[in-house]
């Protein structure tokens, strides 16, 4: 979009002024990336996890029926709900309920606009004056930073027949975004053309 010096009879002098320097102010926008992340709650487990397959990144916990995946109300970085999984009834040896990607993490939204200014200082030399800013509407993007969307059990206890968890303690953090991306940024430049 580009931003010109309206018309009428109250805008010649700003039409004047606008022609003297050889251009208008120019208004570029990126329009918002919006998406949903995939947090995937996996559960972690040394040598390759209760579900004994050898590999950390493809264990998945059971996932609690009539439970939404995502947490509502405060906090708001709560972002994955810790009462829809569980790893309580989880049969040794065999794959979680979870499903890969059952549950959409934090989306992601940002405005980027920069405003500019050609000035012609010689014959094929312009100074361009600019004004960029940085997620517009000041949107809170949430991270995912370390191990918070996975859970990682600091305790578990067996069956007598040791093969079903029957009590496992997952720490308070889990599903909890731990960083933001970052806030609304303001810069000013100039930049020589040739």
């Amino acid at each position: 979009m580009v931003l010109r010096p309206p018309a009428g009879p109250y805008a010649s002098s700003l039409d004047g002024a606008a022609r003297s320097s050889r251009g208008g102010i120019v208004l570029r926008a990126k329009a918002g990336q919006a998406w949903p992340a995939r947090p995937d709650p996996p559960l972690r487990g040394g040598d390759g996890g209760p579900s004994g397959t050898g590999f950390d990144n493809n264990q998945r916990p059971n996932r609690v029926a009539n439970q939404d995946c995502r947490a509502s109300g405060d906090p708001k970085e709560q972002i994955v709900n810790p009462a829809a999984y569980t790893l309580v009834g989880f049969q040794l040896g065999a794959i979680g309920t979870a499903g890969r990607g059952d549950c959409n993490g934090p989306g992601y939204f940002q405005t980027d606009l920069a405003f500019y200014k050609n000035f012609t200082l010689t014959s094929g030399v312009k100074l361009q004056f600019r004004w960029d800013i940085f997620n517009f509407f000041n949107n809170t993007n949430f991270l995912f930073n370390g191990d918070n969307y996975v859970m990682n059990p600091s305790s578990i206890t067996l069956n007598s027949a040791r093969t079903e968890i029957t009590n496992a303690v997952v720490p308070v953090g889990f599903g909890r975004a731990t960083a933001i991306r970052d806030p609304r940024q303001m810069q000013i430049g100039f930049k020589l053309l040739w």
